[in-house]
């Protein structure tokens, strides 16, 4: 079995977009690796790629544009993630609640949390000044637009040094 997620995978022109808004390297923070950038739409956990993707190619959604249009952050006691926000979408939102519906046909739990589309950026650890992260928030930000065709399973091996994703099945968008 492995560890599932379904998402959408970033064009490379966005990709070279959130780098250049991420903080600078220092101790403390942990940044995304470009190939690892996504914006998730269900985390799934451990389960079989075959059950799922045939699960998956019953989506039935439209392809649509999304824009990435604000920075945040999300803080707790250990860390705090920082992210790059997705202008409210209808088609982002059904897309999310049809893949959970054809989820759930082959066992999927769904989270109780309400969906809330971001792009991680950074983990920040206790160690860095709240400047930095201040400076994150507070930069200068194109919205930025693109198309979305196609949905990924993805699947994920943790390690010390950060997640590894791989694309295990993409499904194409009508």
């Amino acid at each position: 079995m492995a560890r599932l997620f379904t998402g959408i995978a970033l064009p490379p022109a966005v990709v070279q977009k959130l780098q250049a808004l991420q903080p600078s390297p220092m101790p403390g923070i942990r940044l995304v690796k470009a190939e690892q950038m996504h914006l998730t739409l269900h985390f799934i956990g451990e389960g079989e790629v075959e059950v799922y993707r045939q699960g998956l190619e019953k989506l039935r959604s439209p392809h649509f544009s999304i824009t990435i249009e604000a920075l945040g952050k999300f803080a707790n006691r250990k860390e705090t993630i920082l992210w790059a926000g997705v202008r409210e979408s209808t088609e982002l939102q059904s897309l999310h609640r049809e893949m959970e519906a054809v989820l759930v046909m082959v066992g999927y739990q769904p989270e109780m949390r309400p969906y809330h589309p971001h792009l991680t950026l950074a983990r920040c650890d206790g160690r860095v000044p709240g400047e930095v992260v201040e400076a994150f928030l507070t930069q200068p930000f194109e919205p930025d637009e693109f198309r979305v065709n196609e949905v990924v399973l993805f699947s994920s091996v943790l390690s010390s040094q950060g997640p590894t994703y791989h694309q295990e099945f993409v499904i194409q968008l009508r």
